[in-house]
């Protein structure tokens, strides 16, 4: 776990229950943190090898309630999230891909949560 996890050690947040923003890295797609919602601050990167992957690893859970695509290219990025099976779809470009690839400088993973398939 590169990043969180704990409760806060001081300030208005840290008699209670709550945890730091978390990034949790290889998580597999079967892995149950992968497929149910997650109520907190947290972002499981789950690795894949192509599009194809990860759109598999995407439609591969029982609620898909709703997606969020991240690219640098709006066509790619468009035609990704229309492979999605979800209720609610949202694709980003540009800004948004910029930062997703700053938090995953150096792996190669996608950033997946829960309830965001």
């Amino acid at each position: 776990m590169p990043l969180g996890g704990l409760p806060p050690s001081s300030g208005p947040l840290a008699g209670g229950y709550y945890v730091t923003p978390t990034v949790l890295v290889n998580v597999r797609n079967s892995w149950r943190i992968a497929q149910e919602e997650i109520f907190g601050p947290v972002v499981c990167a789950i690795p894949w090898e192509d599009e194809d992957d990860v759109l598999a690893q995407a439609n591969d859970t029982r609620y898909g309630l709703s997606a969020f695509v991240w690219d640098t290219r709006p066509s790619r990025g468009l035609r990704s999230a229309h492979r999605v099976k979800r209720g609610l779809g949202a694709s980003q470009t540009r800004a948004a891909a910029k930062c997703l690839a700053s938090l995953t400088a150096g792996t190669s993973a996608a950033a997946w949560d829960g309830s965001s398939r």
